[in-house]
């Protein structure tokens, strides 16, 4: 059995490896439909895919439009959201894409919305009595200092996550 598969963000590194994992399936054909934002001859992925086409940026007006235009055309069966961002234009529109029998692999708008927050979903998780890392955000560079020593820095490391 064929299936489609759009498969966003097409640029990015891990894009080649998610493709061929597609291909690998065991039970089924997996047709591989890629987009991103880049020109195809600047999205690495783009040369492993069945067809590419060239979308707006994630989060800019049209994109969800384009996509919905891409599914109807490709049948596509299943979306991929391959950043944080598709992935949260997308989920707003979940329901949209199940009604032309396309699942869109992502989680509704507000989970999505709080897992590509960081630091939103760690207050969340320690609110909620689940033991967490020491967090801070920071808006300047003394900041990030100030936040680091206390840490503990230059004695024990630390992580940035932007």
């Amino acid at each position: 059995m064929e299936v489609s598969v759009l498969l966003t963000c097409v640029g990015s590194q891990v894009s080649p490896s998610v493709i061929e994992t597609l291909r690998n399936h065991p039970s089924h054909t997996v047709r591989v439909i890629g987009v991103d934002a880049r020109n195809r001859d600047l999205a690495v992925g783009a040369q492993f895919t069945d067809r590419y086409f060239q979308v707006p940026m994630g989060m800019e007006p049209g994109y969800v439009g384009a996509i919905e235009e891409i599914v109807r055309r490709e049948e596509v069966k299943v979306i991929l959201p391959g950043s944080d961002e598709e992935a949260l234009s997308l989920s707003k529109d979940r329901d949209r894409f199940s009604a032309r029998g396309c699942v869109v692999a992502c989680s509704d708008y507000e989970a999505t919305r709080l897992a590509v927050d960081k630091f939103e979903l760690m207050t969340v998780l320690r609110a909620s009595g689940v033991a967490t890392a020491n967090l801070f955000s920071f808006a300047s560079l003394q900041e990030l200092r100030e936040r680091a020593e206390q840490l503990g820095f230059p004695a024990r490391p630390f992580v940035i996550k932007p």
